[in-house]
């Protein structure tokens, strides 16, 4: 199983002054799967993006998600 470890104390949502668009946003997502679980997030199944974009989530916890909803998967670290 695939873990991502986000630091104790990282905020679920954004800075304020952080406004990437959303391929922006897909692109920190993308980068943080495949740095972990070794895929593309094209890889996973379909997952709530979009809802989480606009939720505002960081990239990391929706990585996180992302691949804890998959059921892991990829390399381990």
């Amino acid at each position: 199983m695939i873990t991502i470890k986000v630091q104790p104390g990282t905020p679920r949502t954004m800075d304020t002054n952080d406004r990437p668009t959303f391929d922006e946003w897909m692109a920190r997502v993308g980068k943080i799967i495949s740095r972990y679980a070794g895929l593309d997030w094209q890889d996973l199944p379909d997952m709530d993006f979009a809802t989480w974009y606009a939720g505002r989530m960081r990239p990391v916890w929706a990585a996180k998600k992302a691949i804890r909803k998959s059921g892991g998967g990829g390399r381990e670290e």
